[in-house]
């Protein structure tokens, strides 16, 4: 159902873990690509294994690219498209256009060039529908994200919060903006914006509603 491709580990979890959640538990289970193992030193790349057999999803594919070291474009171009031939999907979330963060950044923009849809190996074709969703990751998205999709994921905040624990080497304390309690605000946050006690927020970046549906889903 869902493609998510993320620059590291944690990434999913910080942008997305509840939405994911939330799908698995419909029957959907994600798969999640990293185009990198993470910080130098840490321990995510293992945390990450066991943080997909606890909540259920799949890895698909590891890339190789180094922490604060993502490029040239083209390459990581390459990459994602190897991954759009191999995984594709109707759904795909990636990483937001408004990064403070390399990684994310350079990532977005392959991404976004290897989704385009007369050219790039994500094409539609006739019938089914496409979207591209971008996600918020917290302390490293810039002001620039602007949400325009909100999903409900007040009944798996504490599941998400769990899982967040399980990287090791990411902990942080508050008042930091991945601490568990400025994890908790923002999902409270982008809850009220939406009407709803918590919420993940996202950017709908593409959609097509293909011949074969009448609906996005």
């Amino acid at each position: 159902m869902a493609l998510v491709i993320c620059a590291h580990p944690d990434d999913e979890l910080l942008g997305c873990g509840g939405t994911l959640l939330k799908w698995k538990d419909s029957g959907f289970p994600p798969t999640i690509v990293f185009a990198g193992t993470g910080r130098v030193g840490g321990s995510q790349s293992a945390d990450a294994l066991v943080v997909a057999a606890k909540a259920g999803w799949t890895i698909g594919a590891w890339g190789p690219f180094q922490d604060n070291q993502f490029g040239p474009l083209e390459a990581v171009v390459g990459w994602v498209e190897g991954i759009l031939e191999k995984y594709g999907g109707p759904r795909i979330l990636i990483h937001s256009g408004h990064e403070m963060n390399q990684d994310h950044q350079i990532l977005h923009d392959a991404c976004k060039i290897a989704c385009r849809p007369w050219a790039g190996k994500w094409k539609a074709g006739l019938g089914p529908s496409r979207e591209l969703w971008s996600f918020e990751i917290p302390g490293s998205t810039g002001s620039g994200f602007v949400p325009n999709l909100y999903f409900d994921t007040s009944g798996h905040w504490k599941r998400k919060g769990g899982l967040v624990e399980l990287y090791r080497s990411e902990h942080r304390l508050s008042p930091h903006p991945r601490s568990p309690e400025a994890l908790e605000a923002r999902a409270r946050l982008r809850g009220s914006e939406a009407g709803v006690p918590m919420a993940e927020a996202f950017h709908l970046e593409f959609q097509l509603i293909g011949q074969t549906s009448g609906t996005a889903s």
